[in-house]
């Protein structure tokens, strides 16, 4: 995962992952999504971030514990993120 605050285009930047985009959503104005090939969100864009951003140096990333037994494992067909841990 990579954030990006690009000061001089007043962009943010959050790409999930490295697939390649393949379709975007402009819904709501300011804010692109971007999607791979199966529909995965891939990156998210957020214009006019000095707008949104009230600190922009300050970046908390936080990962919540993972359940005993279990790991963090990424699914792409929904459901439960977690599976049993292999031993």
């Amino acid at each position: 995962m990579r954030v990006t605050l690009d000061e001089r285009s007043d962009l943010l930047s959050i790409v999930l992952n490295d697939h390649r985009i393949t379709g975007r959503d402009r819904e709501n104005p300011g804010v692109v999504l971007e999607y791979d090939r199966s529909g995965g969100l891939v990156a998210i864009q957020i214009r006019d971030a000095s707008r949104w951003v009230e600190r922009p140096n300050d970046l908390v990333y936080q990962l919540v514990a993972v359940p005993d037994g279990k790991r963090y494992s990424p699914s792409r067909r929904g459901g439960s993120a977690y599976a049993p841990s292999e031993a």
